[in-house]
Formats: structure tokens, C-alpha cells, sequence
């Protein structure tokens, strides 16, 4: 019977050694080969917005070996970079180490070598999360064994396969998700270092690492609040507990904390405004509820499961910040995607320990009901696979092909490598087609939209769009110096561009090239059906006209 017994547990390691593998290995397989955009889910996904600025970020910051200030082809009078400076030069830094810069000296180099680089990087960013969620998951396990393996293979499956990573890849995406959740497990598991260690010298360590992990969350997205708040709160309860009499040492780990989070944010962020910290509620933001209704199900599911299984009983100071941190951010990221990350790494986390604790607590029956009930929900999810719509595919085509034709037909308005270079005029289009105009046509923008956030200048395009008259509609674009505008038919989704009966009726109008726009004239249409319409200014003052080639 002994020898049954550890014939016995040798499988059940040999088994979870190879979920383990082969984890690891459809991880790998997932993140090399990326998924197809779902252009029914966004209507400007494919249009990879964040992507051709971060490209051409990297790109500029490689060639200038330095982070880049504001890009006035994003935006004209940008105060601050209009992109996560950590996510972009720590892409810079990979693409220079394994990628030789073009000869020609514009930084831009062979189609596809930023794509490799990017997604190399990702693989990097999500296969460190899956080990170090894997790691916190074990170490709040109770139980031992078999339950801590348990643990480990929930919470680095959650990591690394679940669909708040892998709906948002494809193969021309560029996001920071990846790198985002890196440094929420980060900051999360030097804070279970810090508030389970048993010496003093060991909480000052896990308070310095978690607060530089906060910081740096904060520099690469400032939608990693949440994470860092619980940290925070869990480490100042946690000393104020501790404090008894007149030692005042206690209190010394959660200053430390706040002093390196201030200081390594300080640094490597711009001026926050306070803004940006809460959730978008405009449309734009493409929360978890817009998603398909099956795929918020699977996640509330999921998610109500995993925070109810590891807090239903005993609550510790880190149980309680992930808590807060988890429940938070999936709140939070019902509205606005970005908070999907934060969201992501906590629950990742929370399912894990609950995975665990239920194994330790339940009968073994239940215990392999709720497992397989878990990782079916996860299958479910992760394989909802859908083809892209073709009319949308051929609208993508259309664009890409209309600012390739812009950029080899018009007159440039200035050096294209030189982002704090002045331009002589801009092209007018929906704020979240900057990216795609500023990357394939190589021409500034009148207005900008990314990361979920419209620049100051959208409202001055809605404004204009929505004008009752032509007259007032061209006034407008020329105080802007617009001397093209960009129609497609992905504007007529845009809720803040057509918010009016004006301003749809207008973008209907620019999408038929035979219609009369006085001071405007149609150069060229790309599509069959239509679907992107060039148009030119007209008058010989208009703004632009006389620059060189």
C-alpha cells in the first residue's frame, strides 16, 4: 500500500509537470502566432491606432538614441509624449540590440522587423507574469503539495493564456497589456514578500521593490492605480497594527514604499492630469461591456468565482489588497479597457489562491467539478475565434491604400523624422485615425485620439464637423491649417464625430465623391463600394499651398 501510495503522488506530479509544459508551450504558440483582429467587436481596431504611433515612436527613439518629447505629427500643440515612455523605449532598446537601422538614416527599417521585436517582447513580458503570478499563487496556497501546484498552474494559466491578454493581439498590434500586468504581479508579490516576512530587514526590501514596481506601473500606464493603492493600504494597515508604544519602525516600510513609488514616477512621468485616472464613459473606452454577451458572462463568472472562493474565509493584509485591487480594477475595466490589465493580474491571482484553498477545503469530488468547470469556462472564452467581417477587411484595404496614394501625391508639409519640426498644414479625419495617417501617409493630424483619450483639438473637430453651413465648416478646418481631409466609412461609427444630424449628414457627404463641398474637391475614392474619399483644399490661399515639395 505504501508503494501504491507513492507510485500514486509521482503521477500526480508527472501530471501537473506536464500541464505545466504544456502550458508554457500553447502560451508560446498563442503569443508567436497572434490572432486575427476581430474588426466586428471595434470598427477601429484593424486601423491599429496605438500601434503605428508607437511604431514610429520606437523607430525615432532608436534612431535618436533617447526618449522623444511631444510629436507634433500626433498632435500640434502636445505638451507631454502622447505614449507610455517605458512601453516605448523598452521596445527601442530590444529593437536596437537585435535590429541594424536603415541607411538611409530615418530610423525605419524592412517591414515587419518592429512587428518581430514587439512580439518577442510580449512573449518575454507574459511568460515572466505567468511565473511570478505562479509563484505568489503557491506561496498564499494552503496546503501543500499537490494544492500549491495547483495553485501555480491556475494562476499562470490565467497569466498567460486568458482572454484579457489574447483579445486584444494580432499580428500588427502594439500594446502595452503585456508589460502592464508584468508589473502589477511585480508590485503585488513584493508586497506578499513584505507583509509575510518574518524580518524587519525583509519588509523594508519587499516595500522598496514594490514601490519601484508601482512607480514604474504608473510610467507605463497610469490605469495601474488601482494595484497600486491596495499595495499602499495594505502596508500602511499593516503597520499601523504593528506599532506599539513608541516604536515607530513599522511605519517606516509603507513610507518607504510611497517615497520610491513618488520618486521613480516623478522621473520617468510627465504632469498627470487627474483625469486620465478615471474610467472613460464617452463609447470610446470599448469596456468589457461591449464585448460579445457570452464573453462578459464567461469573465463575470470567472471572475465572481475566483474573488469569492479566496476571500470567503480568513482575510490577511495581502488577501485584502488583492482583493480591493482585483475588485477595483474589474469595475473599473466593465467601462475602460485599459483598466483590463491591472484587472487581469489580480484576479489572475485571486483564481489561483482560490483554486488552492477550495482544492484544501472541498471534497475531492467538487474539487474536480469546479476545476474542470474553471478551465472549460477558460476554453470557452479563449477559443471563441471569429473571422473578420470582409466588408470591414476590404474598408481596411481601402484606407491603407488611400494614404499610401496621400503620402506619394501631396505636398509634404514638413520633415517627417523630426517630431518637433513645425508643419505648414494637417489633415483633417476622426481624432482615432491619427495613428494609420500619421504612420502609412507620414502627414500631421489635426486632432488625436489614443489610449482611450481625445486630445484637446477633437472637440475643435467635432465642432467643426457638426457646422451648419460649408462656409463655417471650411472656417473652421483653416484656423486648424487642414488642407486634406480623410473620409471613411469608419467615421460614421464614430459617436463623437457624428453626435449630431449635421455632422453625420456631413461625413455622409464626404464619402461621395460627386458631391459639392465649396473650397473642397474630391481627388480620389478607393473602394468598391466607396468606402475612403480624399479631398483636397481648393483656394490658392489655403493653407500649405506654397510649401515645397
Amino acid at each position: 500500500m505504501a508503494r501504491l501510495g507513492v507510485a500514486a503522488r509521482t503521477l500526480r506530479v508527472a501530471w501537473m509537470a506536464a500541464c505545466v509544459a504544456l502550458l508554457l508551450a500553447l502560451a508560446i504558440a498563442r503569443r508567436t502566432q497572434p490572432q486575427e483582429p476581430r474588426l466586428q467587436r471595434d470598427p477601429y481596431a484593424a486601423f491599429d491606432t496605438d500601434g503605428e504611433w508607437r511604431r514610429r515612436a520606437v523607430e525615432l527613439t532608436a534612431l535618436h538614441r533617447q526618449a522623444l518629447g511631444p510629436d507634433r505629427f500626433v498632435e500640434a500643440e502636445a505638451q507631454r509624449p502622447a505614449w507610455p515612455g517605458l512601453v516605448v523605449t523598452s521596445v527601442a532598446l530590444a529593437f536596437t540590440w537585435t535590429a541594424t537601422p536603415s541607411p538611409e538614416g530615418t530610423g525605419a527599417d524592412e517591414a515587419g522587423r518592429v512587428e518581430a521585436v514587439v512580439r518577442r517582447w510580449m512573449l518575454a513580458c507574459a511568460l515572466a507574469s505567468a511565473a511570478c503570478g505562479a509563484w505568489i499563487a503557491a506561496r498564499l496556497a494552503s496546503g501543500a503539495g499537490v494544492a500549491r501546484l495547483r495553485a501555480a498552474l491556475v494562476a499562470g494559466g490565467w497569466l498567460a493564456l486568458s482572454p484579457w491578454a489574447l483579445e486584444r493581439e494580432h499580428v500588427e498590434r502594439f500594446d502595452p497589456h503585456a508589460l502592464l500586468v508584468l508589473l502589477c504581479c511585480a508590485q503585488l508579490g513584493a508586497c506578499a514578500f513584505a507583509l509575510y516576512a518574518r524580518e524587519r530587514i525583509d519588509v523594508f526590501a519587499g516595500s522598496l521593490v514594490a514601490g519601484a514596481a508601482a512607480g514604474a506601473g504608473l510610467v507605463a500606464g497610469v490605469e495601474t492605480w488601482p494595484v497600486a493603492a491596495s499595495c499602499g493600504a495594505a502596508l500602511g494597515l499593516h503597520a499601523l497594527r504593528e506599532v506599539e508604544g513608541r516604536s515607530r519602525e513599522a511605519l517606516l516600510a509603507p513610507l518607504c514604499f510611497v517615497v520610491v513609488l513618488l520618486g521613480v514616477a516623478g522621473i520617468g512621468a510627465g504632469p498627470l492630469d487627474a483625469r486620465e485616472l478615471a474610467p472613460a464613459f464617452d463609447g470610446r473606452a470599448r469596456g468589457w461591456l461591449a464585448a460579445s454577451p457570452g464573453w462578459i458572462a464567461g469573465v463575470a463568472i470567472a471572475a465572481a468565482a475566483a474573488l469569492r472562493l479566496a476571500f470567503e474565509r480568513r482575510v490577511d493584509p495581502f488577501q485584502a489588497a488583492l482583493l480591493t485591487a482585483g475588485s477595483a480594477s474589474f469595475l473599473l475595466a466593465l467601462v475602460d479597457a485599459r483598466f483590463s490589465a491591472p484587472a487581469h493580474a489580480a484576479l489572475a491571482l485571486a483564481a489561483g489562491s482560490a483554486a488552492a484553498r477550495e482544492y484544501a477545503h472541498v471534497p475531492g469530488h467538487a474539487s474536480r467539478v469546479a476545476w474542470i468547470t474553471l478551465w472549460v469556462a477558460l476554453a470557452l472564452i479563449l477559443f471563441d475565434v471569429r473571422p473578420a467581417a470582409a466588408s470591414q477587411t476590404r474598408e481596411v484595404d481601402d484606407l491603407r491604400a488611400g494614404l499610401t496614394w496621400l503620402r506619394e501625391n501631396s505636398v509634404a508639409p514638413g520633415p517627417f523624422n523630426h517630431p518637433a519640426a513645425e508643419q505648414n498644414w494637417r489633415v483633417a479625419s476622426a481624432p482615432r485615425l491619427a495613428g494609420p495617417i500619421v504612420g502609412r501617409a507620414r502627414r500631421p493630424t489635426v486632432a488625436a485620439e489614443r489610449e482611450h483619450a481625445a486630445s484637446e483639438a477633437a472637440r475643435a473637430l467635432e465642432l467643426a464637423f457638426g457646422a451648419e453651413s460649408d462656409a463655417e465648416f471650411t472656417r473652421r478646418l483653416d484656423s486648424n491649417r487642414a488642407r486634406w481631409i480623410v473620409a471613411s466609412t469608419a467615421m460614421q461609427r464614430d459617436a463623437g464625430l457624428c453626435a449630431s444630424a449635421a455632422s453625420s449628414a456631413r461625413v455622409a457627404r464626404l464619402l461621395d465623391p460627386q458631391a459639392s463641398l465649396a473650397g473642397w474637391r474630391a481627388q480620389r475614392a478607393f473602394g468598391d463600394p466607396i468606402s475612403c474619399v480624399l479631398w483636397e483644399r481648393e483656394e490658392a490661399e489655403a493653407p500649405g499651398r506654397t510649401q515645397a515639395r
